[in-house]
């Protein structure tokens, strides 16, 4: 192995592109995506040759091209796992559980060969996973792979992850219903062996309510609290009955509802009291959010389960963390906040106890945009990577290509006399838009007017003006002359542009059409034809 590391992480894939039900993953292991136009779990395993080691043997041949018949799945692994044989299979780590029960928790479990009682033992020939730093590709091997099916979903919504011996043989690929675990070989003998405990409450199967709650070497640390925007019943809030222990900590990466939207429930139904850790920005702007959220659901006559005090009072908890600053959560446990792109304020968290390490990426963008850069991580050496993968197998084209795409479409139509409706979220995509558009208007010399529903879009301007130290490059270096964030053309109103005359450029919330302004200028401007609705996402 090459500088010096002895355990190669295991990435944990979650979000619904990277969880394979156990009938998907008899048909797949892996798939490629083509050359240079991978999603963002790749580029976030690469990084650079410089930050993370090669473990490939010299003796390894290029991979083979893709498999036509592979189906794309979201698994990123450390570079250089390649399982050219893997003819006996060592068991997994997970704890053999009945259907429907509820599993305890066991942080202090160490990590030992256990027979699962598999209630199917599959032997047929599986494709092979291909993680080179240069590419992905499956090849078909014709060696056994032994795998495992589960009872139920269930009894993989919580697993053990932790070091093993593996004997000289290549370790297996353990798929649930939940989670795809991938343990990597070369895994080196080790008397202080590490446990690792996941518990899925969000995300592990689809878009929204991302909560994981991860026990290291028996420090429990829920990352992420939100809730589910398309359920408006209890399915809308993570089970949290399932945690059977106190939490040292929480973590939230971003204010976006699906990573915060819970938090002001959980603290107040739960009565936690520990630490609460996330961003400066993330703190200004999640009240924001979470308040604006109340409003919207109570003017639609839904109850809430939590108020404005309550939203107070859990602010009250929350500790600062600044970028690369290391914070001891007590005299075990260790934290430390990476930037991630994606939103204002956004952080990739790395957590340390002891010798067991891992990193919880949170939402991440690998790309800049035109005002916030890419996500940014130190060299780490780490047990556990746990990674937003919604878009991980999605192949789409150049950020260039789609904001020419996006320009064009809205130039065509107002010089049509049409009106555009851009339905979008308040704080993140409206910023990037209308810093595009404004620059657009500015050199094609464009006199139509572009409006942005007043609330909380002014109100999160003003936020991104005063955290102008985690906006990209360019903007920070061109502050002093010109204030990216002081738009020209862009300017606030309230309801009544809806009965505009003439062409215009509405963005209005919700970005789903689900409510708000957006709904309500779609049911005006969408019988005719001339107008335009693009949904940027």
């Amino acid at each position: 192995m090459e500088d010096g590391y002895s355990f190669p992480p295991a990435i944990l894939a979650h979000s619904p592109a990277a969880c394979l039900p156990p009938t998907a993953a008899r048909n797949s292991l892996a798939a490629s995506a083509p050359s240079g136009r991978t999603g963002s779990l790749r580029r976030l395993a690469k990084l650079s040759h410089d930050r993370i080691p090669s473990f490939s043997s010299s003796a390894e041949q290029q991979p083979a091209e893709p498999s036509p018949a592979a189906t794309t799945s979201a698994v990123a692994a450390a570079p250089s796992f390649r399982p050219n044989s893997l003819p006996h299979v060592s068991p997994p780590l997970i704890r053999p559980l009945v259907s429907n029960q509820v599993p305890n928790s066991s942080p202090s479990l160490p990590a030992r060969r256990i027979d699962p009682t598999p209630r199917r033992l599959d032997s047929s020939p599986r494709p092979c996973l291909n993680t080179s730093l240069d590419r992905f590709s499956s090849d078909i091997k014709n060696e056994e792979v032994f795998r495992y099916d589960w009872p139920d979903k269930r009894a993989t919504s919580r697993n053990h992850v932790g070091k093993w011996l593996s004997g000289g043989k290549d370790s297996s690929f353990v798929c649930g219903g939940w989670l795809l675990f991938l343990p990597l070989k070369n895994q080196t003998v080790t008397p202080a062996i590490m446990g690792i405990d996941c518990l899925v409450l969000g995300a592990g199967q689809e878009v929204g309510k991302s909560c994981v709650v991860v026990t290291i070497n028996g420090k429990r640390i829920m990352f992420d609290c939100g809730m589910h925007m398309g359920h408006h019943d209890d399915k809308r809030y993570p089970d949290f009955a399932l945690i059977d222990g106190p939490l040292d900590c929480v973590i939230i990466t971003h204010f976006h509802l699906d990573h915060i939207g819970a938090l002001p429930y959980f603290t107040k139904e739960y009565s936690y009291n520990g630490p609460i850790y996330m961003t400066y920005p993330t703190k200004a702007l999640a009240p924001l959010m979470l308040e604006d959220f109340m409003k919207v659901t109570v003017g639609r006559g839904g109850e809430e389960k939590f108020t404005t005090d309550d939203i107070s009072e859990c602010m009250k908890k929350v500790t600062l963390v600044d970028l690369k600053q290391t914070i001891q959560v007590d005299k075990d446990l260790q934290i430390r906040a990476y930037y991630a792109g994606h939103v204002l304020g956004a952080a990739m968290f790395y957590a340390k106890v002891g010798d067991g390490s891992m990193l919880y990426t949170g939402d991440y963008n690998m790309t800049p945009d035109r005002h916030l850069g890419a996500a940014q991580i130190d060299r780490l050496e780490l047990d556990l990577v746990i990674s937003e993968s919604t878009y991980a197998t999605t192949v789409r084209d150049s950020r260039y290509a789609r904001e020419r795409e996006f320009l064009q479409a809205v130039h065509e139509c107002v010089e049509g006399g049409g009106k555009v409706l851009v339905p979008t979220f308040a704080l993140g995509r409206a910023q990037e838009l209308f810093i595009l558009l404004d620059d657009y208007w500015e050199r094609m010399n464009l006199k139509v007017p572009i409006y942005f529903s007043s609330g909380l879009t002014k109100q999160a301007n003003i936020y991104y003006k005063t955290f102008m130290s985690w906006t990209n490059q360019k903007i920070k270096d061109t502050y002093a002359m010109h204030n990216a964030f002081n738009f020209k053309h862009v300017v606030s109103s309230d309801r009544s542009v809806i009965n505009t005359v003439g062409p215009c450029v509405l963005f209005a919330t919700s970005g789903m059409l689900s409510g708000g302004l957006s709904l309500e200028a779609f049911k005006k401007w969408a019988p005719f034809k001339e107008n335009l609705v693009t949904l940027p996402g």
